[in-house]
């Protein structure tokens, strides 16, 4: 399904620690492989130079016309990293608990979830910049990540790609099926894309899973 088009996994083995590969089909060996590119350092805490310097990473290594990106995290919505007194305090107004919000419930079932600390996590404005910085094209931004589809976050990514596939809820531990969505990312030879069969995918495989819960929304940021 592959054609000309590439695919390039930045996989973080810690705060610190990352490995980008390529994942390519072998015709030898009738089957997909794992190549790895090269070890990446991270600096901590992260900055929108870091997350420029690993998109100039990819970039470096697989030039093309235009990119597809997706992200797989934590997703906290519209609230910032650092939390400002003044938003915990509207919170506390509201009867809501800024801890609470993001306390997992006992014997709930487990979401998408990876780095806590604010340290590691990015604002939304300042994912924007780096995209804008590294100088690619991203026709779409797809966000593996609890919350993502809000309105807030479109709204910063607005000006830096075509298209934001995001869940307004929880994304359960699963993910998104990649063996259904990558095809539908990659039709006609990597040529051309289906994010409506992206979004019907993440939804058919949600409600094939023992505790079904899915929730999915496509964004045209014009």
């Amino acid at each position: 399904i592959m054609g000309l088009s590439r695919v390039v996994i930045l996989q973080q083995t810690s705060t610190t620690d990352a490995v980008l590969y390529e994942v390519r089909y072998d015709a030898k060996l009738k089957c997909a492989v794992k190549e790895v590119v090269k070890n990446i350092q991270l600096t901590v805490p992260y900055d929108v130079a870091l997350l420029t310097s690993v998109l100039g990473e990819i970039v470096a290594h697989a030039p093309a016309k235009k990119y597809g990106l997706i992200m797989g995290s934590h997703g906290k919505a519209w609230l910032p990293k650092d939390v400002s007194t003044a938003t915990k305090r509207l919170l506390t107004n509201m009867g809501l608990s800024y801890e609470l919000i993001w306390q997992k419930r006992e014997g709930s079932q487990p979401t998408r979830h990876i780095g806590d600390s604010s340290k590691t996590q990015y604002n939304m404005s300042e994912i924007a910049e780096a995209i804008q910085k590294s100088g690619i094209t991203v026709d779409y931004i797809l966000f593996d990540s609890c919350f993502m589809g809000n309105v807030e976050s479109a709204y910063d990514l607005r000006n830096v790609t075509q298209y934001i596939i995001g869940s307004p809820c929880e994304v359960m531990a699963w993910g998104f099926p990649y063996e259904q969505v990558l095809p539908a990312l990659l039709k006609d030879g990597g040529r051309s894309y289906d994010l409506d069969a992206v979004c019907r995918a993440y939804v058919d495989f949600a409600k094939e899973q023992s505790t079904p819960s899915g929730c999915v929304s496509l964004t045209t940021t014009a």
